[in-house]
């Protein structure tokens, strides 16, 4: 058997409203909010007041308008809106029946807004790498995505870039895989550091992070990621103490064209590959031979 749900209610009364309260055992009646313990939570208020008392307005528990309902009887109230309107003659039991209504229906407001919390917060680990807490691969192909899903040209330039830990792998050996979590999200912390609020970055998987990075102009791309390459180079070795560097390949998608995800990548990740076989710690741009490190 199912235990009773009991509500905590609030009267707000200018005067005395002859009503026994006493064999309801559904409700908990409070009439003054001081007295009400802080580890109750307020379901209803009950007030033939058109104006509530600022002490009830002013309890923290009455600041979520979602986490509580309010009946008024016989008057209109310029400070909330009521669930429940009942004239002034209401009977004991059109008043007590109106609030075990309203408390189930509480209940469910709560319910339903603990659901929506629970799955907002699942949507975001489905999207967030738990090493780095940098967006991960999925959430990566998403933005992409959102990009390349029409074929209408770009309507401010675009940055692609992918960085790579330059021999994480020495860091793992010599120290274990621990030190080479600290080294990833130490790279996470600079990139966070180094970043417009407009920039996106992801974990794309093992020692290889994406940024798209809008509204970079073509002839300052290069200076742009080498200037957060380097960002992350120093955070690392501040936050590890360890002599890891990234490297980083990058191409540019003009306005006025359209963005390609694979093609694109496939030059980003070409051009990360002759970053890597120059020796590293350097960004290098699909469309410029060599590289340059600024």
């Amino acid at each position: 058997m199912d235990t009773p749900i009991i509500n905590t209610l609030l009267l707000v009364t200018d005067g005395e409203r002859p009503i026994d309260w006493s064999d309801h055992a559904s409700l908990r009646v409070w009439q003054d909010t001081e007295c009400v313990p802080l580890t109750l939570q307020l379901d209803i208020i009950v007030s033939d007041s058109p104006r509530l008392p600022r002490a009830a307005l002013a309890d923290p528990r009455l600041h979520d308008r979602t986490q509580f309902g309010l009946i008024l009887v016989g008057c209109q109230s310029a400070e909330l809106a009521a669930d429940v309107h009942l004239p002034a003659d209401a009977t004991r039991r059109e008043l007590q029946l109106a609030c075990q209504l309203l408390g189930a229906l509480v209940q469910q407001r709560r319910l339903q807004q603990s659901r929506a919390g629970e799955f907002r917060m699942l949507e975001q680990w489905a999207l967030q790498d738990p090493l780095t807490g940098l967006a991960n691969r999925r959430a990566w192909d998403q933005q992409v995505q959102q990009l390349s899903s029409t074929s209408v040209p770009l309507t401010q330039h675009v940055c692609l870039a992918m960085l790579d830990v330059d021999k994480l792998k020495n860091a793992n050996d010599a120290r274990g895989h621990g030190a080479g979590d600290a080294v990833l999200r130490a790279a996470a912390s600079g990139l966070r550091g180094a970043l417009r609020a407009s920039d996106f970055a992801a974990r794309w998987g093992g020692d290889e992070f994406a940024l798209l990075l809008p509204n970079v102009p073509p002839q300052h791309a290069h200076a742009i990621v080498e200037r957060i390459r380097a960002a992350t180079d120093r955070q690392i070795s501040e936050q590890t103490d360890q002599p890891i560097t990234l490297s980083a390949g990058l191409v540019c998608i003009s306005a006025g064209t359209t963005f390609q995800a694979d093609s694109c990548w496939q030059q980003a990740d070409a051009a990360l590959l002759n970053a890597k076989q120059s020796g590293g710690r350097c960004s290098v741009e699909h469309s410029t031979p060599g590289w340059q490190a600024e």
